[in-house]
């Protein structure tokens, strides 16, 4: 790891509003999962697309959080099945090819997010399908960007928590087993109660199902996205259906959304 190349400038936004904070929730790609004639090339230019319209037609934020929420692959090694459940998986490549790609796509959304925002903070969850990668990226992202004084690699590969200026922002990737809104609320609310105390708007964040679902509850929602990913081999002989989609969302500083940008994938 210490080999790599450290990151070069990216050059500052001209202009941007220190009022304003985008999330991408990244939840669900599968990079290397194979259906039909989908494969990682196509991931790729899917994440790409997605990732590329939502940023630049969101407003213009002096801050971009980038929340990598788990199965960013679709392996975790050269066995082609999920790490507990021994699930039998459809590949296009192997573990160490696909590692490459990932790093790689993961600094490319970065570096793109440097160019519009001044400041750009990025946290990498781990999934159910793929535990390692988000070793594998944070240390690969540690060590890109060490001398860039603009992007902060927050710790920790498990929960995602973010306060900014009256937000508070979570997340898991969802196959937790404390699962119960209710209960996710009061885990946040106890683990993080200054932030907490300090917020108006609270907001937990999920995939893994995926299926799009929100939940109001006293104090804070949540929101389960939809996969970026197509649906599985799985997905298809199981008769799942919706929607794959990107979003970034937008908060301004006294807390609360104040826009929300929307790439859907039509499959």
């Amino acid at each position: 790891m210490s080999g790599i190349v450290a990151a070069p400038a990216v050059q500052r936004p001209a202009s941007c509003s220190s009022d304003l904070l985008n999330l991408l929730p990244i939840f669900d790609v599968h990079l290397g999962q194979r259906v039909g004639s989908f494969g990682t090339a196509q991931a790729v230019n899917r994440l790409r697309e997605g990732f590329r319209d939502v940023i630049n037609r969101a407003p213009l934020a002096a801050t971009t959080v980038i929340l990598n929420g788990g199965d960013f692959t679709e392996a975790n090694d050269n066995s082609a099945q999920t790490p507990q459940s021994k699930n039998p998986l459809a590949v296009d490549m192997d573990f160490d090819d696909i590692s490459d790609v990932a790093v790689d796509v993961t600094v490319e959304m970065i570096d793109y997010a440097l160019t519009v925002s001044e400041r750009v903070v990025y946290q990498g969850l781990k999934g159910n399908h793929d535990p390692a990668m988000a070793i594998v990226l944070r240390q690969a992202l540690r060590m890109r960007y060490r001398d860039e004084p603009r992007f902060e690699l927050l710790d920790g590969v498990d929960l995602f928590t973010f306060e900014w200026e009256g937000n508070l922002l979570a997340g898991i990737h969802g196959d937790q087993k404390v699962s119960k809104a209710e209960n996710l609320t009061l885990a946040i609310a106890a683990r993080h109660a200054t932030a907490w105390g300090n917020s108006r708007n609270r907001e937990l964040w999920r995939g893994h199902q995926h299926s799009e679902l929100s939940i109001a509850v006293p104090g804070m929602t949540l929101y389960r996205v939809n996969p970026i990913c197509p649906p599985s081999r799985y997905a298809n002989d199981n008769l799942f259906t919706g929607q794959s989609d990107i979003q970034c969302v937008t908060y301004g500083r006294g807390g609360g959304r104040r826009a929300s940008t929307v790439h859907i994938f039509q499959d």
